[in-house]
C-alpha cells in the first residue's frame, strides 16, 4: 500500500507543479506574489503546501481506487458466489467395514457430509467430510483380471464385437456371511492406479464398454447391458464444494476438474434385481466386456486399481466463530473462527450471521445483497457485508491464507451499528495449508470418523491436493469483465468459441500449473451448429431445437488428465448451458 500510495504523491506532485508552471505563464502578476514561475516554487511555504496537497489528493486516489476492486468484489460474490472462495484440499478415502459391523446385509450408510479427523498437527487436527453417500457392504473385491481372447462367456450377446474384458471376483468379507443374501443394488468402483491406468479405465468403461455378465462361477449367469452404467460425480448431490443457489453447477464442475480431478472417476454398476439370483453363497464374477484392447490396463490393472467403498473428501467443516462485540468505533470486524489457534482455520464461506443483544434477543442479518429483503420490520434494516483480503504472515513460511471482514449495514450500504450487541457468526472453514503437512503413504495419513468411527475404517489413498486461493484483488476487475463477457461466446460463435472456452477454463485454473496450462492448450477448435433431435422418454415422439457442439481436442496434451474424462466435463459444462425445451450435444 505504501509504494502504492508514493507512486500517486508522485504524479500528483508532477501534476501540481506542471500546472502551477501553466498558471505562471497565463497568469505572471498573480503567480508572482505566490512565487511561482516556470521552472521552480521559491517560495518554501508554498512549496510545502503543494506538496502536502499532493499527499491529501493522492490518499483520495487510493482510496477511489480500491473502492474498486471491492465493487467488484461484491458484483463476483452475488453472481459468481463461488469464485472468490479458496478451493479447500480434497482426497479420495476407502471406507471399510470392521469386523464388528461385518454381517449387516443390508449395508452400512455413510451419508454425504460424514466428518473425517486426522492426527493433530500442532494441536488440532486437519478436518473432511465426505462428499457421496456411501452404502458399505460386507464384501471384498478380491480379484482383478483384464482378459484377452479367448474370453470366457464366449456365448456372450456381443461375442462378434468383444475385444477385451475385464473380470472382478468378489467375495464375502467374513466367512460366516453369504454373499447372496446380501441386498446388493449398485457397485460403485473408483477408477485409480497410474495416472495412465486410470485414464485408459475412465475411457475404457465409459466409451467402449458393450455390457456386463454377472454369474456365481458356474452355470448361474445374467447378461446386462451397457445401460446400467452411470458416471458419479457430477451432480450437485455429488459436489467437493457447498452447493450454492445462485451459483452455475458448469462453473463449480469447472472449478472441482482442476482442484480435483479424481472426483470424476467414479462408475456405478446397477445390480438391482439380478444380484441375489446371480451369485452363490461364496463367490460372484462380474465379467465388463470392451470393445477395444488396451495395452496399458493388460500390462497395469489390478486390484489396487479398482476399488469399492471409495468416496471423495473435501477440507471442509463447520465453524462457530468468536463473539464480534459491535461498537460505533470500528466499521468491519475480522471474522476469527479460533482465537486460541487462528492459523488453524481459513474462513471458506459465511453461512449465518445472528445479532444478540445484552437481554438475550436474537436478530438474524440477512445477507445485503441477498436477492430478498423482508419488509421493513425492526432487524430488516441490518445486513452484514463481507469482503476477503489476503492475509500477511510474519514469514514467508506461515499460512497466510485470506481473512474475511464483515461489515454490518442499513439498506443504502451505509455503517449501522447498534451498540452493546454481539454477532454470532456461523461459518465453513478449512485448514488454511496445514493439510499440505500430513505424511501420506505407509498408512498416512491416519483419518477416522468422527460419528461411528469403531464401525468403519478409513484409508486416504490419494495425496491431498494443495489449498488453492483465489486471484489477487488487483485482477478482479478484468476476472469479472471476462466473465460476464464470455459465457455466451461458447455456443453462440464459431470463430470465437474456441477462445472463449479457454479463457473461461483459464478464469477457474486457480494453480496455474503448467500440466493445467496443457489441459486449456488442448482445446484446438470449437464448432457448433443448430440442430433437431427427438426428445427421449414420453408415450407420443416429440422433437426439440438445441446446439450441436464439436469438440477438436489435442490429446498429446492431455497425457496427465485424460481425453475422455476432460471431454465428458465439457460435455456437462456445455449442457448446463441448455435452455429450456432445449439441448446440447457434445462430440
Amino acid at each position: 500500500m505504501i509504494d502504492k500510495l508514493l507512486d500517486y504523491y508522485q504524479r500528483e506532485l508532477t501534476f501540481l507543479r506542471e500546472l502551477g508552471s501553466e498558471f505562471a505563464q497565463q497568469h505572471p502578476k498573480i503567480a508572482g506574489r505566490l512565487r511561482l514561475d516556470a521552472d521552480a516554487i521559491e517560495d518554501p511555504h508554498v512549496s510545502r503546501f503543494v506538496e502536502a496537497s499532493a499527499l491529501l489528493a493522492a490518499r483520495t486516489r487510493l482510496k477511489i481506487d480500491d473502492e474498486f476492486p471491492d465493487i467488484c468484489q461484491a458484483i463476483l460474490q452475488t453472481l459468481y458466489p463461488h469464485y472468490l472462495s479458496p478451493t479447500p484440499p480434497a482426497t479420495i478415502v476407502q471406507l471399510t467395514l470392521s469386523d464388528k459391523s461385518s454381517e449387516n446385509l443390508e449395508g452400512y450408510v455413510v451419508s454425504r457430509g460424514a466428518r473425517l479427523e486426522s492426527e493433530s498437527i500442532e494441536g488440532e487436527p486437519c478436518r473432511f467430510r465426505t462428499c457421496f453417500d456411501t452404502r458399505l457392504w460386507p464384501l471384498q473385491l478380491s480379484e482383478v483380471e483384464y482378459l484377452v481372447p479367448p474370453l470366457p462367456l464366449a456365448a456372450s450377446p456381443w461375442n462378434r464385437e468383444v475385444q477385451a474384458a475385464i473380470r472382478l471376483r468378489l467375495a464375502p468379507a467374513s466367512p460366516k456371511i453369504e454373499l447372496h443374501r446380501q441386498k446388493l443394488d449398485k457397485l460403485r468402483l473408483f477408477l485409480g492406479g497410474s495416472t495412465a491406468c486410470s485414464n485408459d479405465l475412465v475411457e475404457a468403461l465409459f466409451g467402449h464398454v458393450l455390457g456386463f455378465a454377472l454369474s456365481d462361477g458356474q452355470d448361474k449367469i445374467r447378461w446386462l447391458s451397457k445401460d446400467c452404467l452411470q458416471p458419479v460425480g457430477y451432480g450437485d448431490e455429488e459436489s467437493l464444494l457447498p452447493h450454492n443457489p445462485r451459483g452455475l453447477a458448469a462453473y463449480r464442475i469447472l472449478s472441482e476438474f482442476f482442484a480435483a480431478n479424481d472426483k470424476f472417476r467414479f462408475a456405478d454398476i446397477d445390480l438391482q434385481d439380478v444380484w441375489q439370483q446371480s451369485t452363490s453363497a461364496g463367490s460372484a464374477e462380474l465379467i465388463i466386456f470392451l470393445g477395444r484392447m488396451h495395452p496399458v490396463l493388460q500390462r497395469e490393472l489390478d486390484a489396487d486399481a479398482l476399488r469399492i467403498g471409495c468416496t471423495p473428501a473435501v477440507n471442509l467443516f463447520f465453524k462457530r466463530a468468536e463473539p464480534i462485540r459491535l461498537t460505533d468505533n470500528v466499521v468491519e470486524y475480522r471474522v476469527i473462527p479460533s482465537a486460541r489457534s487462528p492459523a488453524s482455520a481459513e474462513v471458506f464461506s459465511i453461512d449465518r450471521v445472528t445479532a444478540v443483544s445484552s437481554s438475550g434477543e436474537e436478530r438474524p442479518f440477512l445477507p445485503f445483497f441477498h436477492p430478498h429483503h423482508p419488509p421493513n420490520s425492526t432487524y430488516a434494516q441490518r445486513y452484514w457485508s463481507a469482503k476477503r483480503v489476503r492475509a500477511i504472515g510474519k514469514t514467508s513460511d506461515d499460512d497466510r491464507g485470506s481473512e474475511v471482514y464483515l461489515s454490518v449495514v442499513d439498506l443504502q450500504g451505509q455503517p449501522a451499528t447498534e451498540e452493546g450487541w454481539t454477532l454470532d457468526v456461523e461459518c465453513t472453514c478449512l485448514n488454511r495449508d496445514r493439510v499440505a503437512r500430513l505424511p501420506f503413504g505407509g498408512g498416512q495419513p491416519r483419518l477416522h470418523l468422527v460419528e461411528g468411527g469403531a464401525a468403519v475404517q478409513v484409508q486416504c489413498i490419494t495425496p491431498p491436493t494443495p489449498t488453492l486461493r483465489p486471484m489477487d484483488r488487483d485482477d478482479l476487475h478484468w476476472r469479472l469483465v471476462s466473465h460476464l463477457s464470455l459465457n455466451h461466446l461458447v455456443l453462440t460463435n464459431s470463430e470465437l468459441g474456441a477462445d472463449a472456452l479457454r479463457e473461461i477454463l483459464r478464469l477457474y485454473n486457480a494453480d496455474d500449473s503448467a500440466e493445467s496450462r496443457k489441459v486449456i492448450e488442448a482445446v484446438l477448435q470449437v464448432n457448433y451448429q443448430r440442430g433437431v433431435a427427438r426428445v427421449p422418454g414420453g408415450r407420443a415422439p416429440g422433437f426439440c431445437r438445441g446446439v450441436e457442439v464439436e469438440l477438436l481436442l489435442d490429446g498429446e496434451r492431455l497425457g496427465g488428465t485424460g481425453v475422455y474424462l476432460f471431454a465428458s466435463v465439457l460435455e456437462r459444462f456445455m449442457g448446463l448451458f441448455a435452455t429450456l425445451n432445449s439441448y446440447t450435444r457434445t462430440t
